[in-house]
């Protein structure tokens, strides 16, 4: 009963992304970060909208699993690409090749994540390079290529940089995570800026707590959490998705240089926010 209502959900979902007009049709999208979670989710709904997608991630064995079939479900391309966002060369390869394959680009989400918690005193040097370079520095450079790409084929591209609650609210043991994903926000701005008067427009997401583990240990966790946030539950990556979408999308043509908090009133109570709060701390206790 289970399975088929799973199947029922999917079908009701797709059927409903057929009937509504197709946001991004023939849009080129490059998506960071894709094989999983938030970023399977963006490449899902943007495949549901009629952007050919191109999926980029280290771990391709993984995407070829479902890009195919995401791709046949929704009648578009969905195209996975092996590429390790670090490395400058690879990158700049792999644009070109896309350049060369659709004559354009009009959409760059940047959503690939790294991530260590921990105090700043013990953390490693290495640690704090490959969170720069993943959550800062890449995104920074994949926006250059980017603009310069449709700045010369005249094109009114879009670009979205995934950023994070952290980025406004400090934690003890999120320095480097959080002033990374606090940078790239306050970058977004500066882009938005240059880019304007070429008719670009460059936004930023921060998501709340988001369920992106499948891991069935973590269920008490997210439903804890949960029970914590004013709208009583944790976002999903759909969530997210349909975020990225409405802010590729013409619909959002008059926005640019904003960042959109997408995290159920989460950071809104002026209170501790975790998994260890009180009964009587909760958010439905406070009204």
């Amino acid at each position: 009963m289970g399975d088929r209502n799973c199947f029922k959900n999917r079908w009701r979902d797709d059927f409903k992304l057929i009937l509504m007009e197709r946001l991004l049709q023939g849009k080129v999208c490059i998506i960071t970060g894709a094989a999983q979670g938030i970023g399977k989710a963006i490449v899902e709904r943007f495949a549901g909208d009629g952007a050919v997608v191109y999926a980029f991630d280290r771990q391709v064995g993984v995407m070829e699993q479902w890009v195919e079939a995401c791709a046949e479900r929704f009648g578009t391309r969905v195209i996975p690409v092996c590429c390790d966002i670090t490395n400058s060369a690879e990158v700049k390869s792999a644009l070109m090749s896309i350049h060369k394959q659709e004559g354009r680009i009009d959409v760059l989400v940047n959503n690939a994540g790294y991530g260590i918690e921990g105090k700043l005193r013990d953390t490693k040097s290495e640690d704090i390079d490959k969170e720069y370079f993943v959550l800062l520095r890449t995104p920074l450079l994949l926006m250059k290529h980017a603009a310069n790409h449709m700045i010369e084929k005249e094109i009114r591209g879009c670009m979205v940089n995934i950023g994070s609650v952290r980025a406004s609210r400090a934690f003890p043991i999120d320095c480097i995570y959080g002033s990374l994903k606090a940078g790239l926000e306050r970058a977004t701005q500066s882009v938005a800026l240059e880019l304007g008067p070429y008719g670009i427009r460059v936004n930023a997401i921060e998501p709340g707590c988001i369920q992106v583990s499948p891991l069935k240990e973590m269920v008490p966790f997210y439903e804890n959490m949960g029970r914590n946030i004013p709208i009583e539950r944790t976002g999903t990556p759909r969530d997210i998705g349909n975020t990225v979408a409405f802010l590729c999308s013409d619909d959002a043509s008059y926005i640019t240089g904003q960042t959109i908090r997408v995290d159920g009133g989460l950071l809104l109570p002026a209170m501790h926010q975790g998994p260890d709060i009180g009964p009587d701390q909760r958010w439905s206790r406070v009204l």
